[in-house]
């Protein structure tokens, strides 16, 4: 966050700044239809190279918790694929929500953040 207030592109930028509804397949309710909420981890308003403005809505999340990451065999394995589950759905509303709004939106794992800077691997 402290990346957020350093950066001088930076417009603004909020954490947790809502919640959007969406379709957990964990919980009971009809198919598609939102029974959970999401709360997205930033919104991020900053000027691009061009001088323009972009928002973006970033969410930050470990590699393994990314739809379609191949993962290994066992409980954790389940869990982990169960997770995965949930995301899609998650990220599904959330750029429904993004594309009505022409807000981008950009999932990062640690693997984008250690690349970019934001932060130390231990």
């Amino acid at each position: 966050m402290e990346t957020f207030d350093l950066h001088p592109d930076v417009l603004s930028w909020s954490s947790e700044p809502f919640s959007l509804p969406y379709y957990n397949p964990t919980k009971p309710g009809q198919m598609g239809r939102p029974n959970s909420v999401y709360v997205p981890d930033f919104i991020v308003l900053y000027a691009t190279a061009d001088g323009k403005q972009r928002c973006e809505m970033i969410e930050v999340k470990p590699y393994k918790e990314v739809p379609g990451v191949p993962l290994g065999k066992g409980k954790s394995a389940q869990k982990t694929q169960l997770t995965q589950m949930i995301n899609a759905e998650k990220w599904k509303a959330a750029r429904a929500f993004c594309t009505k709004r022409g807000i981008y939106f950009r999932v990062m794992t640690e693997n984008e953040i250690f690349a970019w800077g934001g932060g130390k691997k231990k």
